[in-house]
């Protein structure tokens, strides 16, 4: 399986505007957030999925790839659902591309090419939170 081309800038405490690919980025945002990181093929692409269950029932899922039928961009889906809701809690989807990743020890705040802000983890707005 071929990586996705997609670039992203990456800073956390140990590093300072890296650019990093699609897989790494997932790899270092699975150890940010405590999740299980896998690699799929779809249609013939990548795809990286995060996945991390919260006490309580809560699952936090991530993915990334060519979701929507745009090659340009790296697509990002994220979602948070309770065990017993056939609807996720939350659901945000960055269709046309992330741009940065800011991590701390157990946050991530990743920056869409459009401006919209997502921070997910352990951050004061709750596990997955939304910022235009």
């Amino acid at each position: 399986m071929q990586r996705t081309p997609h670039l992203v800038i990456w800073d956390d405490q140990h590093a300072a505007e890296q650019t990093i690919d699609a897989a790494e980025m997932m790899q270092r945002l699975a150890r940010v957030l405590s999740a299980d990181y896998k690699e799929k093929t779809f249609r013939g692409e990548p795809r990286y999925e995060l996945q991390r269950f919260y006490p309580g029932g809560f699952e936090l899922s991530i993915v990334a790839g060519h979701i929507y039928d745009d090659r340009e961009v790296l697509s990002l889906a994220i979602e948070l659902r309770a065990a017993a809701m056939a609807q996720p809690l939350t659901s945000v989807h960055l269709s046309n591309g992330v741009q940065r990743v800011k991590a701390s020890q157990d946050t991530a705040w990743l920056r869409a090419r459009n401006g919209t802000i997502v921070i997910v983890g352990a951050g004061i707005g709750g596990i997955v939170e939304v910022q235009n």
